[in-house]
């Protein structure tokens, strides 16, 4: 008997983990809708452990449209960035929900990716390159 078979044992309580199923296949639409409704949640996130001095007010407030002072533009450029990956792959993985989530960086992204690091926000009017 383990350390775990027995502190199961003394706390007086079963665990069956073969009972909790889901029976429902994921559904990657509705993944992607949510993870677009709470975008600047997670590019928060996400900046933030890079050092990115912004806070979330300020995430949003870029992410609108509307310029914040008193940041470095190298920190604004990595906000927009991360919220333009987080769509283009929320993009290509919600187009196609009926087959496996995958995503693959083709050519024509790769090459649209790297444009647009030399020449920022010359994509087409969403800032999508494909």
């Amino acid at each position: 008997m383990t350390q775990a078979d027995a502190a199961y044992n003394r706390l007086g309580f079963t665990y069956a983990p073969c009972a909790i199923r889901t029976v429902s296949t994921p559904d990657v639409r509705r993944a992607c809708f949510q993870a677009l409704k709470i975008l600047e949640g997670i590019v928060y996130d996400t900046v933030f452990l890079e050092g990115n001095p912004f806070i979330l007010p300020e995430v949003k407030t870029l992410l609108d449209g509307i310029t914040v002072g008193g940041h470095k533009l190298s920190d604004e450029r990595q906000v927009l960035n991360q919220a333009r990956s987080w769509k283009t792959l929320l993009r290509y993985d919600s187009h196609d929900a009926t087959e496996m989530m995958q995503f693959l960086v083709d050519c024509s992204t790769d090459d649209g990716l790297w444009i647009d690091a030399i020449n920022p926000g010359q994509g087409d009017k969403n800032g999508y390159w494909c």
